[in-house]
């Protein structure tokens, strides 16, 4: 269990945090009770805006941010949080309740997405995400930089077109919006089993 481990390489404590899913599921309280007597961890559920400092923190750790504005992007299961910084100061941070599972819940798609699938997300997203743009227009960054498992997979995956092995211990990977569009194309008409 990744308590055992983390304690065997020298945590002093374990803090659990509970995102979107916990705060706004019914049983949310009841999972924390559980999980604090089953396993003795404590969890404590935050709100958004929490959520979005402390993945700042965590980006800060491995990404070196300069003067002009950093955009940051967290996909979860619940929610999307985006961090607009620079080396100096947070400037802006917001929680939408765009996880993956969030949109899948809220539009079904087929296996591979339409075309008309694609369009009703697109305008859910850009109903939804107004407040970014406006930001995003005003402080115009040049950089996004992505965290949490679907970056992680798409840096893997262009390594790998690149003809290059991503090391284990590779926590940053940069390529282009023309890379990153290159793949979406092509991972939207794919199916499932060909992803």
């Amino acid at each position: 269990m990744h308590k055992e481990s983390a304690l065997s390489h020298g945590a002093g404590s374990i803090r659990g945090f509970g995102t979107s899913m916990l705060r706004n599921a019914c049983n949310g309280e009841d999972f924390v009770r559980r999980a604090k007597q089953e396993l003795g961890i404590a969890i404590r559920i935050i709100p958004g805006e929490q959520e979005a400092e402390l993945i700042l923190a965590g980006v800060r750790q491995a990404v070196a941010f300069g003067p002009q504005p950093t955009l940051v992007m967290d996909i979860g299961g619940g929610s999307t949080e985006f961090i607009l910084a620079t080396n100096k100061a947070l400037m802006w941070k917001r929680s939408f309740e765009l996880g993956v599972t969030r949109l899948r819940e809220r539009i079904p798609i087929s296996d591979p997405i339409t075309v008309e699938e694609e369009a009703r997300i697109a305008a859910h997203l850009d109903d939804q995400l107004e407040g970014l743009y406006a930001v995003v227009e005003r402080q115009e960054p040049h950089v996004l930089v992505g965290s949490a498992g679907s970056f992680d997979s798409l840096a893997r995956i262009i390594s790998a077109e690149r003809g290059e092995a991503l090391a284990s211990d590779t926590v940053t990977l940069n390529f282009s919006a023309l890379e990153f569009d290159a793949l979406k194309d092509r991972l939207l008409r794919m199916d499932r089993a060909q992803r």
